[in-house]
């Protein structure tokens, strides 16, 4: 607990503090923590995946271009 409490104290030790850059981000960050986490389960989801144009795609492309 003691080094977090210094790296805090620290924290406005550093030169970059001042910048707005670096204020920015660090608002950027705190409204990240702050916020409330989605607790609804997802539903109707549809995965696909796909590695490439290989040989089964190919054929299907073949035979749907056929009819």
């Amino acid at each position: 607990m003691a080094l977090v409490a210094t790296g805090a104290i620290a924290q406005d030790d550093l030169p970059q503090a001042s910048s707005e850059w670096f204020t920015a981000g660090q608002e950027a960050i705190q409204a990240i923590i702050d916020r409330q986490m989605n607790t609804n389960p997802a539903t109707n989801i549809i995965l696909m995946v796909a590695d490439g144009n290989g040989v089964g795609t190919n054929y299907a492309i073949h035979e749907e271009r056929r009819a």
